[in-house]
């Protein structure tokens, strides 16, 4: 009996550690791929530090990152407390998968992201949001800060002057903006107030006043009636608001939302045509994406592993350019870029991630997803671990955080 309560206690300890390490992990991984979205002077990348070494190591957090979450991986699987071969062979499946569709798109940030996802398996999803939520929410503000003080660069864009900040483009900021305050109804769930509802519509007229970004402005105005009718049905009618929640078509919209936005987007750009009045003023009111997307496609074409695709903003290589070109859309950057088998996987996991949310009651959550998707319509943030980390869901125990482990 002995033996087994030793074995029990040290699988405990490897437990702990494991998940120590990839919080640890993902603070450093989110502050390093937030300030590369920043105006802030990096060493790294301007190579103002006279210490040579720490350049080089600085400019390979990612490389050094991925061996550690490549032992972390290991470790979460074997610490699992059932299915360890499947989630071994699960896990190196994936793993293979990915880094051969890198090896021909050279889309690098999949494998760090995709090494992110695996690695935590079975870790509370309300722990690692906390992690990115705090770790995002101060870089954010002192950025802010920074660029109104003086202290870095405050980028202004266009006739209109669009500000960004402190970050490298206004709709970047305002992209940030708005996925941060998911993040904060995600952890603050059913406690938000009127007041955070109220804020976060006030913020959705600032990004649209100050860096004229349509997209983030209207889902956070979006997301502050969400917070405010979920406040109002949890005070005044909890009964009612509860029937809503569970009412099965609105659950299946809401978890398939993901795969119902990238069939839409993609049928859209494929059937476009710029000779149709009515096309071209849903693609007007979509900022151009369906004729860039359909751009793209004649060009392209869609490849079972990606491609490399070069793309031009407004603003490529810091100065105004007319020779614009650029994939906006998460689906169609997905499709297009990262290839037809990335797509799958990435489909799959966030219909595992909405099945998951309505087996644990997650309404909220759902809700998320739900704004996510469609603001995945106009731009390209899913992807990118600087503003969003809702994907880290697919393997992570969502719902109530488990209670803390002790050893002893």
């Amino acid at each position: 009996m002995k033996p087994e309560k030793t074995r029990k206690k040290f699988m405990q300890y490897l437990r702990l550690f494991s998940e120590g390490m990839y919080l640890a992990a993902l603070s450093i991984i989110t502050a390093y791929a937030f300030l590369r979205t920043t105006t802030v002077p990096l060493p790294w990348n301007t190579g103002d530090s006279g210490i040579a070494f720490f350049n080089e190591l600085t400019a390979d957090i990612p490389l050094h990152m991925e061996y550690l979450l490549l032992g972390i991986t290991a470790l979460r699987c074997l610490v699992s407390k059932k299915h360890i071969l499947r989630n071994f062979l699960l896990s190196a499946g994936i793993c293979g998968l990915v880094c051969y569709a890198v090896s021909i798109s050279h889309y690098g940030n999949l494998l760090l992201l995709t090494l992110l996802l695996l690695a935590a398996r079975d870790i509370p999803f309300d722990r690692i949001m906390k992690v990115y939520t705090v770790t995002v929410g101060i870089l954010l503000v002192m950025t802010v800060g920074a660029a109104l003080g003086g202290l870095i660069e405050n980028l202004q864009f266009g006739k209109k002057r669009k500000m960004a900040f402190g970050i490298v483009y206004s709709t970047d900021f305002a992209a940030h903006v708005f996925f941060l305050m998911l993040c904060i109804w995600y952890l603050r769930g059913k406690r938000t107030s009127y007041p955070a509802a109220v804020f976060t519509g006030i913020l959705g007229l600032g990004v649209y006043w100050w860096s004229d970004a349509r997209c983030s402005a209207g889902c956070l105005l979006l997301l502050s009636a969400l917070m405010a009718a979920c406040r109002f049905f949890r005070t005044r009618c909890p009964e009612k608001g509860e029937k809503i929640c569970r009412n099965p078509v609105l659950c299946t919209l809401l978890a398939l939302s993901f795969p119902i936005a990238s069939a839409c987007m993609l049928a859209a750009s494929l059937v476009y045509q710029e000779s149709i009045v009515w096309m071209r003023g849903l693609d007007k009111l979509l900022s151009g994406r369906l004729y860039y997307g359909k751009h793209a496609l004649s060009i392209c074409g869609f490849h079972l592993w990606g491609k490399q695709i070069r793309m031009n903003g407004h603003w490529a290589d810091g100065q105004v350019t007319d020779n614009y070109f650029y994939l906006d859309s998460s689906y169609m950057q997905m499709a297009l870029m990262f290839g037809l088998v990335i797509s799958a996987l990435a489909l799959l996991a966030f219909l595992h991630i909405g099945y998951k949310a309505v087996q644990r009651k997650q309404w909220i959550f759902l809700w998320i997803l739900a704004l996510m998707a469609l603001h995945g319509l106009i731009e390209q943030r899913i992807w990118s671990l600087s503003y969003c980390p809702f994907i880290l869901a697919v393997f992570a125990q969502l719902g109530k955080s488990r209670e803390v482990e002790t050893v002893g």
